[in-house]
């Protein structure tokens, strides 16, 4: 309904305005019989429109007009008064009036009249209202779109685009919006097959969901999930067709991360059981070897040692490698076999290795040869063992180191699950200090055979 207030000191006007405006159901009519009155009244309702005569007790019509226009500029007010002076006109238009009408005989007429102009001020203004509210909805909306950090597109009934958000841009590889608008879609993705898929089941329900290969410019494809739907409206004509997608290049790659990370972590587990159940008189260090080899990438070279300690020195012992395929020429370079390779070193050499994690070693080979071999030779070595980073570890059982691990990554290759590796070598050392416990546990006993050591050891470097 329309709420008016109408203000005029004629009491018996008012209850015929009443009467006349309220019968067709469509206007709620308020009387006041004075500004002051009327004042009070706006304070405590919201109106559409007011009617106010020009000649009052006290502050006149204008005056009332003029309170009004402070804190509303737009509510339809009009003048309705017996005083037809052209000043009055004048001074009630210039103080923001939107209509004048002036009293006479005809009342049937003049109340038409003013039901006419307070519903056409009243339409004018709500529809401002709505076209205020509607373009702050479109700037709000707008900004969501633009700022949304997913592709965004809006087509016209042609599927050519006319509107992309900068996430669009960007993630199609374009700059500006000039490199798009006016496009098809269809060029955007990599099938011709897939897009007429698309389009076709987006003309037949209206919308369509799914996952495509798109294309950016330049060629590059990627996997994206699209979200499309028709724009019509509100008398159902179609207008055009609005999608949204999502990159899924990230989210593939990262479920590819869990599935690598989940058949690594089942490896390692299956290799460590293998290690517990391995036979007393088997090579345990090759076996370690073996299994960091197929946890590390492809190309990777594998050391692993053992830690002899006897009442004069303590040695670490090359006991298994994998991955070499140099291995002559670098024995050649070394000048002794690889196998059982010996290098002296002391406690304080063994202090990197005693944490039991994987880390990696800045030094490459002169450090993972506790610094005991000459610059000439590292160099040498480092020729023929092409590879990036060396990654170590020890075999540690409550704080002492058991044995060593070194590991050579393939150049520009890199291994993120180095936990992994931390599981495996803890389990491979608490198995080394079993098999240790059970040597000497079955030492006397003839029966037992276990994987003993040379009576001599190879000598190392500094033997030389």
């Amino acid at each position: 309904m329309i709420a008016v207030l109408y203000v005029d000191d004629e009491l018996q006007l008012l209850e015929m305005a009443r009467v006349y405006l309220e019968r067709s159901g469509e206007f709620s009519l308020h009387t006041a019989s004075s500004v002051k009155s009327a004042i009070a009244m706006l304070e405590g309702h919201r109106y559409d429109a007011i009617i106010s005569d020009y000649q009052l007790p006290g502050p006149t019509g204008i005056d009332l007009l003029r309170h009004i226009r402070k804190t509303d500029e737009h509510i339809p007010f009009l003048l309705f008064t017996g005083r037809g002076r052209e000043e009055v006109v004048i001074e009630a238009l210039n103080c923001g009036a939107d209509f004048y009408i002036e009293k006479g005989t005809d009342v049937v007429t003049q109340f038409l009249q003013l039901e006419h102009e307070i519903r056409e001020a009243v339409r004018r203004r709500r529809a401002e209202e709505a076209r205020v509210e509607m373009e702050a909805m479109l700037h709000i909306t707008n900004a969501a779109v633009r700022s949304a950090q997913n592709p965004i597109l809006i087509t016209d009934l042609e599927g050519n685009l006319i509107f992309v958000n900068p996430a669009y841009l960007e993630t199609f590889a374009y700059t500006e919006e000039r490199e798009v608008l006016g496009k098809p879609v269809t060029d955007f993705f990599a099938s011709p097959e897939m897009a007429d898929v698309v389009v076709g089941e987006l003309l037949r329900t209206k919308a369509w969901a799914g996952e495509v290969v798109a294309r950016k410019n330049g060629g590059d494809t990627f996997d994206a999930r699209v979200v499309a739907n028709e724009i019509s409206d509100e008398s159902g004509r179609v207008l055009g067709y609005v999608a949204s997608c999502t990159d899924l290049t990230e989210q593939k790659l990262a479920f590819t991360r869990l599935e690598e990370y989940a058949r690594l972590l089942k490896q390692a587990s299956t290799a460590a059981t293998e290690l517990a159940e391995y036979p007393l008189d088997a090579n345990i260090y090759q076996c370690i070897a073996e299994s960091l080899q197929s946890l590390v990438p492809p190309g990777s070279v594998v050391f692993v040692s053992s830690v002899c300690r006897t009442p004069d020195r303590t040695v670490i012992l090359l006991e298994a490698f994998q991955g070499i395929s140099s291995r002559e020429t670098i024995e050649s370079i070394i000048g002794r076999p690889l196998a059982g390779l010996a290098m002296p070193v002391n406690e304080e050499h063994l202090s990197s290795l005693a944490k039991g994690s994987f880390h990696t070693i800045n030094g490459g080979v002169r450090d993972i040869t506790f610094g005991l071999l000459l610059p000439g030779p590292c160099r040498a070595l480092e020729a023929v063992l092409p590879g990036g980073c060396f990654l170590g570890a020890g075999f540690t059982w409550k704080g002492q180191v058991k044995g060593s691990t070194a590991v050579l990554l393939p150049v520009g290759a890199s291994f993120p699950y180095l936990d992994i590796l931390d599981l495996f070598i803890r389990q491979a050392a608490a198995v080394l200090q079993r098999r240790e416990a059970e040597s000497e546990l079955y030492a006397g006993n003839p029966e037992i055979i276990h994987g003993s050591r040379p009576a001599s050891l190879h000598t190392g470097i500094h033997d030389r």
